[in-house]
C-alpha cells in the first residue's frame, strides 16, 4: 500500500502525525477552546514523537499560517504545557485516533 507523502515534513516526523494531528483538530478542536486544545496535541505529538522536536512559536505559527488561527500565533507565543491542558474528552480523543492511524499504517522496516 502506498503511503501518501507527508505534506509538513518539517513539522510532522510521518504521514501517520499528520493524520493524527488533522483527525484531532477537526474532531476535538473549537474556537473557545483552541489555546488549550492546541497545547494538549503539541505536547503528546512531541511527547509520541509524531512530530520533530520543534519550538511551541513554530508549531503555533504553523497552526496560524495553515490552519487559519491567527488570533493564537497574535495572543501566544507560546502554548501550556500540555498536562495542564489535558481533559478525559481530549484524552480519550487523542488515544482512540491514535490507535485507529497506527493500526492502519503500513510498517515501514
Amino acid at each position: 500500500e502506498l503511503v501518501p507523502d507527508n505534506p509538513y515534513p518539517k513539522i510532522f516526523i510521518s504521514y501517520v502525525g499528520f493524520q493524527i494531528f488533522e483527525a484531532f483538530i477537526s474532531e476535538v478542536i473549537t474556537k473557545s477552546t483552541e489555546y488549550a486544545d492546541y497545547s494538549y496535541l503539541f505536547g503528546m505529538l512531541k511527547k509520541d514523537e509524531f512530530i520533530h522536536n520543534i519550538k511551541q512559536k513554530k508549531f503555533i505559527d504553523f497552526i496560524a499560517g495553515e490552519y487559519g488561527a491567527s488570533e493564537l500565533a497574535v495572543n501566544y507565543k507560546q502554548l501550556k504545557v500540555y498536562y495542564n491542558a489535558k481533559t478525559p474528552l481530549k484524552e480519550s480523543a487523542y488515544l482512540r485516533i491514535k490507535k485507529k492511524f497506527q493500526n492502519t499504517a503500513p510498517s515501514i522496516l
